[in-house]
């Protein structure tokens, strides 16, 4: 639903970007910022928010990328998911988890 702080940085980030798309995986409640965001720069696929790996590989296979922004989960899984994601996964090298004030130069 993109509710805190840290969500919305980086949606702002992101935007900027004509290229990008942000994919929206749950529930999105009435009046929540990812609700009043989604138009055709945001996407909304229903997935299990909270996903395991399997669930992970099946939307990037679904929904195929070259730059994959990973957030939800602390910095330590999600860095450990990258890492399994970018081995298992042919030609998703661009796999990434940012902390807040980093940047993805694209």
């Amino acid at each position: 639903m993109m509710l805190s702080m840290k969500a919305q940085w980086y949606y702002e980030q992101l935007y900027k970007c004509e290229s990008h798309v942000t994919i929206l995986t749950g529930h999105l409640a009435k009046g929540s910022f990812g609700k009043q965001q989604v138009n055709a720069r945001i996407r909304k696929l229903r997935y299990k928010v909270h996903q395991g790996l399997p669930d992970v590989q099946r939307m990037l296979m679904a929904v195929p990328s070259k730059k994959i922004v990973l957030v939800h989960a602390s910095q330590d899984e999600t860095d450990k998911l990258c890492v399994i994601l970018r081995s298992r996964l042919e030609g998703c090298e661009g796999i990434y988890s940012l902390m807040p004030g980093e940047t993805l130069k694209v």
